[in-house]
């Protein structure tokens, strides 16, 4: 059973483009095990990039509870080359937000660029093509049109 979890999480992220790591700033297990995930992530998805958010969750509890500081979020998702959040998913629905945006917007450009360089190849080896088939056999006669006459 818990191999079968662990294919299917390597599976999604082979096909995911982007992720959301959340932990609670009231839990350091869920923190400590995002080291673990980013690393996963990241070569599942290479020699392609994966944009992922770290989001330290539960901020607006009290700071007596917090076992994770800021600090420690943000040099994680620095090492890593990730976005950082922190949000309070129950106080403030626009932090969690503005975490998702993130990671769509990164998508889209990676998309974006991903389609670029495939029509800048599509366009040069067409182009190499043309060439050849230039020098094989001189430059392509030109077509006449038929004209019909009722």
């Amino acid at each position: 059973m818990q191999l079968d979890f662990v294919r299917k999480r390597e599976d999604h992220m082979r096909w995911a483009d982007g992720m959301i790591l959340v932990y609670s700033v009231c839990n350091r297990e869920t923190f400590d095990s995002l080291d673990q995930q980013i690393k996963r992530a990241q070569s599942a998805k290479a020699p392609s990039s994966i944009s992922i958010a770290v989001v330290a969750n539960k901020i607006d509890l009290d700071q007596n509870c917090h076992e994770v500081n800021s600090e420690e979020g943000h040099d994680l998702a620095e090492e890593y080359g990730c976005h950082f959040f922190e949000v309070s998913a129950a106080e403030n629905w626009e932090s969690v937000w503005r975490a998702f945006s993130a990671v769509v917007k990164d998508v889209d450009e990676e998309k974006k660029h991903r389609e670029q360089i495939r029509r800048r190849k599509s366009s040069v080896t067409k182009n190499v093509a043309n060439k050849v088939r230039q020098a094989m056999f001189g430059s392509p006669m030109r077509r006449r049109r038929k004209i019909s006459v009722p």
